[in-house]
């Protein structure tokens, strides 16, 4: 098992690891974030590093997420809830796409159909993304 001293600083997640964890996910019919945050053993935030440092996106944490405004004229709410993403607007006014689960099947093609205005992919934790989705629910 892989542990943060097994892990480069910063680095990216070995691919036989991330397919371990598939194998793993898909036996166990346990979500694949999940597994491999368990399998690395990594604390929340250096999870988020090294995820986005895997699939090359920018991580924001979860004190970047309150600061962010959310847009729901680019892509309402409950599209998001059912996406597992949500849509934000930084201090510049660029549109990010903030999701929890960079693997999940068919989110890409679909936010470029779907989004007419250009936008960035940045990625959060799982609990960090879930948890934004819901107090913007509220």
């Amino acid at each position: 098992m892989n542990t943060v001293e097994s892990l480069p600083l910063a680095g990216a997640i070995p691919p036989e690891v991330l397919e371990q964890a598939r194998a793993e996910a898909a036996q166990s019919q346990r979500p694949l974030m999940e597994v491999l945050e368990k399998k690395l053993g990594l604390a929340p935030q250096a999870f988020a590093a090294a995820l986005g440092a895997t699939v090359h996106m920018r991580v924001v944490s979860m004190a970047e997420l309150h600061r962010l405004k959310p847009d729901f004229d680019s892509l309402p709410l409950t599209e998001a809830i059912q996406k597992h993403c949500i849509a934000v607007r930084d201090s510049e006014n660029s549109l990010l796409l903030v999701c929890g689960d960079p693997f999940l099947p068919h989110l890409s093609p679909w936010a470029e159909e779907r989004i007419a205005e250009p936008f960035f992919w940045v990625l959060a934790h799982p609990a960090d993304a879930a948890a934004s989705r819901a107090g913007q629910e509220e």
